[in-house]
């Protein structure tokens, strides 16, 4: 039992908060009333509930007053916030290319024999592995950790794709005569991960990423 007959609540619950570090922030929970808090950056430190052994949770340390910094959620607001990292999108509804294509046909028109970066595991690797160091660190900024439409079994998203077995049942799918520009921007092609604030999308093919800041349905295409 911690409120005592006649006890202020407001001052009870002061000593009753945890909280959680995530990414560009931190979420704070009273156990008392329920209440969720959340900030961007580093607030000052909460007043932190302990387990004693044998006993309910019990305060640590002098109550706390809670930072000025971590506002009460509205209703409706309880997703993530907005990443900065979405910033850097000079215009709203646009998509805009974080990383360009790895290359590009050597003929107008071409099919994946006119894609050098196609000819083997090697020159796959080595054209793959910039762009894929790209893409994992922002899925890790929004904590993204899909599965591959072509690998269902890889448990690395980001880790597998410039791997042969990887670049093997991608271009098991192409078919000759099909020009590799207009197929790697088919849907079978690309993956997009909506999240707060905007969007991401993958090309699996040429390794080119683009970020939206607003709505994707909004955005035309690329």
């Amino acid at each position: 039992k911690i409120c005592c007959d006649g006890g202020d609540m407001d001052s009870i619950k002061q000593g009753w908060w945890e909280s959680w570090r995530i990414p560009r922030g931190e979420i704070a929970f009273n156990y008392v009333d329920g209440q969720i808090l959340m900030a961007r950056g580093t607030p000052p430190p909460l007043t932190v509930p302990s387990l004693c052994a044998g006993t309910a949770y019990a305060p640590v340390g002098p109550a706390a007053a809670i930072p000025t910094s971590l506002m009460p959620m509205a209703p409706g607001q309880m997703g993530r916030p907005s990443s900065p990292f979405l910033d850097l999108c000079p215009e709203a509804n646009k998509w805009f290319k974080y990383r360009n294509h790895v290359g590009i046909p050597t003929q107008k028109g071409g099919d994946y024999s006119a894609c050098q970066w196609l000819q083997s595991k090697g020159n796959w690797k080595r054209a793959m592995q910039d762009p894929v160091n790209a893409l994992q660190e922002i899925l890790d900024i929004f904590q993204i950790y899909p599965n591959c439409k072509f690998c269902p079994s890889a448990g690395d998203f980001c880790g597998h794709l410039p791997a042969e077995k990887h670049f093997k049942n991608l271009t098991s799918c192409l078919r000759e005569g099909q020009g590799i520009v207009t197929v790697a921007k088919q849907k079978d092609f690309t993956v997009e991960w909506k999240v707060p604030g905007g969007a991401i999308r993958w090309y699996h093919i040429t390794g080119m990423i683009l970020v939206l800041r607003g709505e994707p349905s909004l955005a035309g295409e690329e």
